[in-house]
Formats: C-alpha cells, sequence, structure tokens
C-alpha cells in the first residue's frame, strides 16, 4: 500500500458514504438485502446516526449497545467502514458487527489493513466475534 491509509472517527458527512456503501453491498448480497426496504433503510440510517451522535446502537431485541464506528480513508479520501459492539450484558465481548470496503478501493489489502488496524485497538482480554 503505497497511498497513505487511515482509520478516523468519523464526521457527519461520513454517513451517506457509509449508507450508500451498505446499500450497494446489499444489492451485491454482501449485506442483507433486508437493508434495500425502506423500513429496514429507515431503520439503517437511524442506527448509524446513533452509533456516530451516542456512540451506541440499539438492535432488534431492543437494548442499547456501545458501538463504536471508525472510517477508512486512503489519501483522506472515503475507502470503508468497520463498526464494533460490544455486548451489553458483557462489555469485554466485542463483535466485528459491520464492515465494507468501497468498490474502487477493493483488492487492495485495504479491508484487511482495516481490520487488522480496528482490532489492535482491542485490549487483548476481550473477546473478539463476528457473525
Amino acid at each position: 500500500m503505497a497511498n497513505k491509509c487511515t482509520l478516523v472517527v468519523p464526521s457527519l458527512s461520513d454517513i451517506t458514504p457509509v449508507f450508500n456503501l451498505i446499500q450497494e453491498g446489499s444489492r451485491c448480497g454482501q449485506f442483507s438485502n433486508l437493508y434495500l426496504r425502506p423500513r429496514y433503510m429507515a431503520g439503517l440510517g437511524i442506527q448509524l446516526f446513533s452509533v456516530w451522535l451516542l456512540k451506541s446502537i440499539k438492535l432488534p431485541d431492543g437494548i442499547w449497545h456501545q458501538a463504536n464506528l471508525k472510517i477508512l480513508r486512503v489519501d483522506n479520501h472515503f475507502a470503508g467502514f468497520i463498526m464494533l459492539r460490544r455486548e451489553a450484558h458483557e462489555l469485554s465481548q466485542v463483535e466485528i458487527y459491520m464492515c465494507g470496503v468501497a468498490e474502487n478501493f477493493r483488492n487492495k489489502g485495504l479491508g484487511e489493513w482495516m481490520l487488522r488496524t480496528a482490532i489492535a485497538e482491542i485490549p487483548s482480554c476481550h473477546k473478539l466475534f463476528a457473525y
């Protein structure tokens, strides 16, 4: 990777590209196709704003969970995102809730770099999982 890669805290303007990347991924089978339904699109938008604003996410179980959204930038351009979620009842359990790399940045090792970088920030005594 010759380009400058960073994993940063999102700004409000990052919500739209993350939303659009999830929509694109849903059309291609990379995320649930439920996100293509208007009701779920609205819920996704609310989730992204709550993670950005409140650092938490309310899942279908009705429980609020701590969540963290990071933006992958390559030469200061949006290239992807990763969202980590902590179990509400066991904060030492961290889930890779969602992640994606924008199409024009794929197949360059950026997804692996993003995952390694995000995982390195998690304390070693925590349990990491993904579905």
